[in-house]
């Protein structure tokens, strides 16, 4: 049977596969492949490595008792969807941010207010990481504190994410959306697949939902199909 490089689509010769050491070598692309899973067309990475392929959940959800994290509340006139983006991640960023700001502010201020010009190159060169540790810091507030909000008009929706007010938002049509799908977002953690939630708007879509947990992505999957009707 001819298998073929899952990146380039080249057929791999009888002489570049060991099957004994499970790998297969595309010359075209220069890289060694798996084997197994050429062989049982189980799907794979950028590297060549299987993965895990990820299902959308099919039962449907009760609006009336969403999972911890989660509200649903509906006035009549806004419909509001709400998620928790509180895990284990955020903690992670807050020590690191912690730590990596700690060393690169002091660093940089104390530069800064040295008095010697010299120092002033110095702190041009520190700013790159001090803004990787803002960047960090934003991360850690957002995965502890942050959130997930759709909030759904008759004519007009938002879906917002953040902490408070302040964060990324993106507004829709709900009377162009056609469909709600629940779709790998190509982040993988631990080799497994980390899927997002698609809204399938005439002409765009909007994709959000990557940092929920399980269990809170599928409720908003889930609340969007019922509200929306898709």
């Amino acid at each position: 049977m001819a298998m073929h490089c899952p990146k380039c689509g080249n057929e791999i010769a009888e002489a570049d596969v060991n099957v004994g050491a499970n790998v297969a070598f595309c010359r075209a692309c220069d890289e060694a492949l798996v084997l197994s899973s050429l062989a049982t067309g189980a799907p794979v990475d950028s590297e060549g490595v299987p993965v895990e392929v990820f299902t959308p959940p099919m039962q449907a959800v009760d609006l009336a008792n969403p999972p911890k994290g989660c509200a649903y509340r509906d006035d009549g006139t806004v419909a509001e969807i709400t998620a928790a983006c509180r895990s284990e991640t955020g903690w992670f960023f807050l020590f690191f941010s912690g730590f990596w700001n700690a060393i690169t502010w002091t660093v940089g201020l104390a530069m800064l207010f040295s008095g010697d010009s010299t120092d002033l190159i110095a702190v041009l060169f520190m700013i790159p990481f001090m803004l990787i540790g803002l960047l960090t810091a934003a991360f850690a507030v957002v995965g502890l504190w942050g959130a997930v909000r759709v909030r759904l008009r008759r004519e007009d929706g938002e879906v917002f994410l953040g902490f408070m007010n302040i964060g990324w938002r993106k507004t829709f049509r709900p009377a162009e959306v056609t469909a709600v799908a629940l779709e790998d977002s190509g982040t993988r953690v631990n080799r497994k697949a980390v899927p997002h939630i698609v809204l399938k708007c005439l002409g765009e879509e909007v994709k959000f939902g990557t940092l929920l947990k399980e269990d809170r992505r599928n409720f908003v999957y889930g609340a969007l199909k019922q509200v929306l009707g898709r």
